[in-house]
């Protein structure tokens, strides 16, 4: 994007003499940091961006969004190595597409959580040759962001109808029960060729009231999550625990599995009861996947202040359409499940502030990866042993 003032200079530059050429250079300079200053003095972080993803200049309001030092060079590639995925992803489709992205709210995870207002705007320099201006303004101190409100408050009508109804179908189920139970006794006295017959339809009740109050107790449990109890946790721990209690079923199925655990991951504030809960619904969604059985691969790794947990199957995968709802409320492609068990992960990692994302492919298996921002006690405390390895 060139000035005012340097087209003048390249316009005359045959017949321009040295002065002159002086004169124009230190306007031009002026110009420049004329721009520069106003461009810092600006709440938001703007970046300037080529046609190739590369970050060729950000004001001071982004550096300090981005925890970027002011001695670090210019024209990174926009990448994961420095900017959250999630951020990177959107920028990048903007910039790949060479189309305008405005107001689009993201959450990131590092250098720190934080809610991000994103805009990029295309301005084309030639016909083949466009660059970018990337407008990020930060919104998490003016809280929790407008879909997240509307998300939690929606949950929370359903959790509350949920609980009620569950309450009220709970002791009807139970009495069902214990009537079939009785008319089991009773038929049992009957000849042995109508006993048979009556016996296989009782048995049938019996068991799809069962399911039914397995389906109650499961929504009971999903309204009654306890807040996060945050206490120094072993995080590779909670991942051999989940795998060993899930080992015997693993084994059935025939699924072998692999644990690639990174020693570098020191013990950090989280919910370990909670996260084992997630962890185990991950598991089970991918043993689930496999019915003829296959491999599991579970392996963890350490980026600068995150961790990152990922879930690897052999399974059937899930299909796009799908794999956009598969965290929704009640939402389940299986012919016997509740819809719960991934909401409830989901739930349960952004409590902590992390993420929880999912590549997958039909016929190839899927990847989940949960990414958690690493907590310290501000100020530190003696901690037990039972507790540094706490689970």
């Amino acid at each position: 994007m060139k000035t005012a003032v340097l087209e003048k200079v390249l316009a005359k530059l045959e017949h321009i003499d040295r002065q002159d050429l002086e004169k124009h250079f230190s306007e031009l300079a002026k110009s420049q940091t004329l721009i520069q200053a106003a461009l810092d003095t600006l709440p938001e972080g703007v970046l300037l961006i080529d046609s190739h993803a590369r970050i060729v200049h950000m004001n001071t309001a982004a550096r300090n969004i981005f925890s970027i030092s002011d001695s670090v060079e210019k024209k990174w590639v926009i990448s994961e190595k420095w900017v959250d995925k999630a951020l990177s992803d959107l920028i990048l489709a903007a910039v790949n597409r060479k189309e305008n992205l405005i107001g689009r709210e993201v959450r990131i995870l590092t250098p720190r959580s934080r809610i991000l207002n994103i805009s990029v705007v295309a301005i084309q320099e030639n016909p083949e040759k466009y660059g970018f201006v990337l407008i990020v303004e930060d919104k998490t101190h003016s809280g929790e962001s407008a879909r997240d409100q509307i998300h939690r408050e929606k949950l929370q009508s359903i959790m509350t109808l949920v609980q009620g109804i569950a309450h009220e179908i709970g002791n009807p189920l139970n009495s069902i029960v214990i009537q079939l139970k009785l008319l089991q006794k009773e038929v049992a006295r009957l000849p042995a060729q109508k006993s048979e017959r009556i016996q296989g339809s009782v048995e049938i009740l019996l068991e799809e009231t069962r399911r039914l109050d397995r389906i109650v107790h499961q929504f009971l449990n999903f309204t009654r999550r306890p807040p996060l109890r945050l206490r120094k946790t072993n995080l590779n721990r909670v991942v051999q625990d989940v795998v060993k209690f899930m080992a015997y079923e693993l084994r059935e199925r025939k699924i072998t599995y692999t644990l690639e655990l990174n020693s570098e991951i020191t013990a950090f504030l989280a919910d370990g009861g909670q996260l084992h809960r997630a962890f185990l619904n991950i598991v089970k969604n991918g043993m689930e996947s496999m019915p003829d059985g296959g491999k599991l691969y579970i392996r963890t790794e350490r980026i600068d202040k995150l961790v990152k947990i990922s879930f690897r199957d052999e399974g059937v995968g899930i299909p796009e359409a799908d794999s956009k709802r598969i965290f929704d409320l009640y939402y389940t492609t299986k012919d016997s499940g509740s819809g719960l068990g991934l909401t409830i992960v989901k739930s349960i990692i952004e409590e902590h502030e992390g993420r929880i994302e999912v590549e997958s492919k039909v016929g190839r298996g899927s990847v989940f990866t949960v990414i958690l921002p690493i907590r310290q006690q501000k100020l530190e405390l003696p901690v037990s042993a039972g507790e540094e390895n706490a689970a």
